[in-house]
């Protein structure tokens, strides 16, 4: 998902990542997850961090305990089904393959981090967060528990961009496997009343969507009836599609579709904000926010985003100090520091701009020209300022 438009200072300074610069960052967003429990939940949850993150699609599947999150699936499958027996080697079999997904899924510029594990009623979480730079935010949910061994698995885990259960997902697959059930069909893609034509569309847009062919998937979308268009799995999916293909006018659309039929979701709360944003309903956007921080217990990347959101409704005072708050809790998210960057030069604190920048500069790497700063639409005032001068002058 997007979840917030980039940063004015970010997106008009020339400026670039040395490789030292990148390989610290990483280091020091390594050091600042390791930081909190060090129990064996904690360190389980790095360790899914570190084979996502090398691409071990192996390890990542090794880690998960297939027999009790096929159990969860099965708990939503009616047990009258005649194919029982094949799904459920259908599903093992499946997820002998679900690490080559999930890492295939990620792309090569997603950054991981683990941000904590959490017991809560319902057992253990490993709280894992995304972020795929221009393409936006992410968390996944792990579901841990101990197999019979005393071992830590992964037994489930909730996909914040799709609002569900993974295993809420594999529901879905198995009734695209068996289309021919049309009480089970019917009953896990939770639409009622499809005909044969209807049933073989969904089968082809999850064709589509699994050979990441996005812009046939769209296409396809186009042709539905509108009875399977206000269906949540299609909703949510051609968000997920739009966001996927780039068309951010179909993305906006997607957007709208969720809003209106779907209406406050909580569950979908990552998902709208950029809905929000669109329609510059901030307060909207800081209540799904809100909701982020209470479903996931805060962390930086949501505190950031309060901030950006408070930037964008010119609530400088707020953007401050939630993009401090950001800042204090992961020094090395650094989106962080183009919030504040900006919301200190419009609002003349240029001492703590320069501040910012040389922050900017040490940590992550990047070089300034203070001839293209000084064009910067609102950072007139900050280039005629004593502090920029000074700043300038010592390069």
């Amino acid at each position: 998902m997007k979840n917030t438009p980039r940063h004015s200072a970010r997106a008009a300074v020339a400026a670039y990542l040395t490789i030292t610069a990148l390989f610290t960052a990483l280091f020091v967003s390594q050091a600042c997850a390791a930081q909190g429990e060090s129990d064996e939940y904690a360190l389980f949850g790095r360790r899914i961090v570190a084979d996502l993150s090398g691409g071990d699609a192996r390890a990542f599947g090794d880690a998960i305990d297939k027999e009790a999150l096929i159990a969860r699936v099965m708990e939503g499958v009616p047990q009258d089904s005649k194919a029982m027996g094949e799904l459920r080697e259908g599903l093992m079999a499946g997820l002998d393959r679900v690490g080559a997904m999930v890492t295939g899924n990620l792309g090569e510029n997603a950054l991981l981090t683990f941000v904590r594990h959490r017991r809560m009623e319902g057992g253990d979480y490993a709280l894992v967060r995304i972020d795929y730079g221009e393409k936006g935010l992410n968390y996944l949910d792990f579901v841990l528990r101990k197999n019979a061994a005393g071992a830590v698995k992964i037994i489930d885990w909730h996909d914040y961009a799709q609002g569900q259960l993974y295993t809420a997902s594999l529901r879905q697959a198995i009734a695209l496997l068996i289309p021919q059930d049309r009480t089970l069909f019917e009953k896990l893609l939770g639409v009622d009343g499809l005909d044969k034509k209807e049933a073989k569309q969904f089968v082809e847009l999850a064709r589509l969507l699994r050979e990441k062919d996005f812009s046939g998937w769209l296409k396809k979308y186009d042709s539905l009836s509108e009875k399977m268009k206000s269906s949540r799995i299609l909703l949510v999916t051609h968000v997920l599609a739009a966001s996927a293909s780039g068309d951010n006018e179909q993305y906006r659309l997607a957007l709208g579709d969720v809003r209106n039929h779907l209406g406050d979701d909580p569950t979908l709360s990552l998902v709208l904000i950029d809905y929000y944003f669109y329609e510059e309903d901030y307060r909207a956007a800081q209540r799904a926010l809100e909701r982020m921080t209470g479903y996931t217990g805060g962390d930086a990347a949501i505190d950031h985003l309060r901030a950006n959101i408070y930037l964008a409704a010119k609530n400088y005072a707020d953007s401050i100090r939630y993009a401090r708050k950001a800042i204090e809790e992961d020094a090395a998210y650094e989106d962080s520091y183009w919030t504040l960057l900006d919301a200190s030069v419009l609002t003349g604190q240029y001492q703590e701009a320069v501040g910012v920048i040389g922050q900017l500069e040490t940590r992550f790497g990047y070089e300034f020209d203070p001839a293209k700063l000084a064009e910067i639409d609102g950072y007139e005032g900050f280039a005629e300022s004593s502090a920029f001068a000074e700043w300038k002058g010592v390069r």
